[in-house]
């Protein structure tokens, strides 16, 4: 019924055929397109939609429509080599494009700075509030005004830049009396700070980078554009942990850290849960996925989708998971890391060989095979049952790092 309905509404431009095998091209948007071909043949075709389940309701509805309206599609002599590819399984996401290399490099070039200027005028007006904050100082902005973090937070999101919005009412929620509160002071003005550098400096970033500024201040690629573009990974992931946390009132965040088996890549699947609505099933911890991720544009990347649903899978044989080490090449890679993204929140990471040591409450570290030791963030009572359960002897950790501390999560849990 769908099919169908799809068949009589759906708008084929450019529809053609070479002996058995019809294709054609379904518009966006004014830049992007899906791409269908059908060998009538033999029942076999593709679609470059990122819908599931495969036929989509495109293919479908074009072999329905090849099948009743064969005068619609225009005989041709060869078969454009996006077809071919598509069909023959090569190709994935959106086609190659029809048009001009100059067309293209000119949308490519309106896509990079068209969401990025709606921000211009809340960069502005963050540059004067930060330099104003500067000549203040903080300790005199928090005794003349205790809501200066939720002003400016309401600014930003008026503005359209609700990551930093979130970012400073995160702030204007720890108490300036809490021993934690300038170390959290330092981290979110510094990092506004550098946002607004790196929007002064836009034109000579990286797009990648670019993508980065543009998650960073609330502006999120589409998902659909991220599967149809973004770099994808095919491989066995092992599911390193899977952490929950309330962002705000009503607003939760999961991410799923992942390992690649094979190619040691790190990935994170990030849901998001309102208003008490719950989270999708999670991957079980310890376990391994077959699939493929789709990565997000990022100079780090590291935020992926599924393309599509993952298999649980039992190897065959024992697979060796990428660990560092020790401390010292675990930091060497997370300095790389910042170098190439500079307000990089997290740096996951499974190190090798590491040996729990309680000094106070306050004071847990993680001590590598070199005897170098790490803080770690861990409550007493969780860091009491690892060390029961390891015996005090060296084991592998995940863990994620901030540059301050390494959050760490044991893997026989």
């Amino acid at each position: 019924m769908q099919a169908s309905f799809f068949a009589q509404t759906i708008y084929f431009p450019a529809a053609a055929r070479v002996d058995a095998v019809v294709f054609a091209q379904i518009p966006v948007d004014h830049q992007n397109f899906h791409a269908l071909v059908l060998d009538t043949a033999n029942a076999k075709g593709a679609c470059s939609c990122p819908f599931f389940p495969k036929p989509c309701w495109h293919l479908q509805a074009m072999a329905l429509l090849a099948q009743n309206h064969p005068e619609h599609f225009q005989t041709t002599a060869l078969l454009p080599e996006w077809a071919s590819d598509l069909l023959a399984g090569k190709a994935s996401g959106t086609a190659k494009s029809a048009r001009t290399a100059q067309e293209k490099a000119e949308a490519a070039e309106k896509r990079r700075f068209d969401r990025l200027e709606r921000a211009e005028a809340g960069f502005e007006e963050l540059d004067t509030w930060l330099n104003d904050l500067m000549r203040r100082g903080l300790a005199v902005a928090v005794s003349e005004d205790p809501d200066f973090l939720q002003n400016i937070a309401a600014r930003m999101a008026d503005a359209s830049m609700s990551g930093l919005s979130r970012i400073l009412r995160l702030l204007a929620a720890v108490p300036p009396q809490s021993p934690e509160w300038p170390q959290a002071a330092l981290d979110t003005l510094g990092l506004c700070a550098l946002s607004a550098l790196a929007f002064r400096q836009r034109a000579h970033l990286p797009d990648a980078l670019l993508a980065d500024l543009q998650q960073l201040i609330g502006i999120t690629a589409k998902k659909e554009t991220v599967m149809q573009e973004g770099e994808q990974l095919r491989d066995l992931w092992w599911v390193a942990a899977v952490q929950s946390e309330t962002l705000e009132d009503r607003l939760e965040q999961r991410r799923t850290w992942l390992l690649g088996a094979r190619s040691g890549r790190y990935a994170m699947l990030l849901d998001f849960a309102f208003g008490g609505g719950g989270f999708p099933p999670p991957l079980r911890v310890q376990e391994y996925y077959a699939g493929t991720l789709v990565f997000y544009p990022s100079a780090f990347p590291l935020r992926a989708l599924p393309h599509q649903e993952f298999q649980a899978h039992v190897p065959a044989e024992a697979l060796s998971v990428h660990a560092f080490p020790d401390w010292d090449a675990m930091l060497d890679a997370a300095a790389n890391a910042w170098g190439k993204l500079p307000w990089l929140h997290h740096f996951p990471a499974r190190v090798a060989a590491l040996r729990l040591q309680f000094v106070s409450e306050t004071a847990i570290y993680a001590v590598d095979v070199n005897g170098k030791a790490l803080p770690l963030s861990m409550e007493p009572e969780i860091f009491w049952r690892c060390m029961a359960a390891s015996e005090g002897r060296p084991q592998p950790f995940f863990g994620v790092w901030d540059g301050n501390v390494f959050q760490l999560f044991w893997e026989n849990t």
